[in-house]
């Protein structure tokens, strides 16, 4: 049987360097423009890193703001913050993470279409502290450890990733209830440092490290040193 081209769902890469963007993009053409063609997507991983600085779209009257492959900082498409009135019409596609198609590398999803996805995945791996962790350093959409921490203007903290999804979806702080919208989440530098400062122990070699020196361990010396 035939699948209808809009029920396909797509792991969207960046063409330049492969990295995931998102597993659940859709191809579609953009409401002010039906020529135009785009991929949309209501997920995007930490593998984005998204301009604090709010422009107006230069097809519709939307604001929005820029995202950038985090591996190679090349732009791959924007987040819509404030939807226009056409785009908020009943033909519009409730996805607020769109990639420019010239700009990525599409891979057709064998394990389901649209019609049958799965719900929302979860942002990021689990992590387990060695040392004991203050309750408030974990998301409270999640539960895990914050990731990218970010806080609202009302002083409630959350993983990027999560707020970002609830905000888009809600238009509200979770905790309590407060309008809010993208252009009012702003990075938590403060937790950040003390959540790459929690003590981890690596899944493969087993050496403790700092969670910030994660990455850079995986990347540079694990499976190296003997356990």
């Amino acid at each position: 049987m035939e699948i209808d081209p809009l029920d396909i769902v797509y792991n969207l890469k960046c063409s330049q360097c492969s990295a995931l963007l998102t597993p659940r993009g859709r191809k579609t053409s953009l409401v002010s423009d039906y020529t135009y063609i785009v991929y949309a997507s209501d997920f995007a991983t930490t593998n984005l890193i998204e301009s604090l600085e709010l422009r107006d779209f230069h097809k519709c009257k939307c604001k929005i703001r820029d995202v950038f492959c985090k591996n190679c900082e090349k732009k791959v498409g924007y987040h819509v913050i404030y939807p226009c009135v056409p785009c908020t019409s009943e033909n519009y596609l409730p996805f607020f993470w769109l990639f420019y198609a010239e700009f990525i590398k599409e891979e057709k999803n064998e394990l389901y279409t649209w019609k049958n996805a799965p719900g929302l995945p979860q942002n990021h791996e689990t992590i387990d502290p060695v040392n004991v962790v203050p309750d408030y350093l974990f998301c409270g959409i999640c539960f895990n450890l914050m990731e990218e921490a970010s806080i609202l203007r009302c002083g409630h903290t959350f993983c990027r990733i999560c707020i970002t999804r609830v905000i888009d979806l809600h238009q509200r702080c979770p905790f309590d209830k407060i309008a809010v919208s993208g252009e009012m989440v702003f990075p938590n530098f403060l937790a950040r440092d003390v959540i790459n400062d929690v003590l981890i122990k690596c899944g493969k070699c087993k050496e403790i490290m700092k969670l910030g020196e994660k990455s850079g361990h995986e990347t540079n010396s694990c499976g190296v040193k003997k356990i």
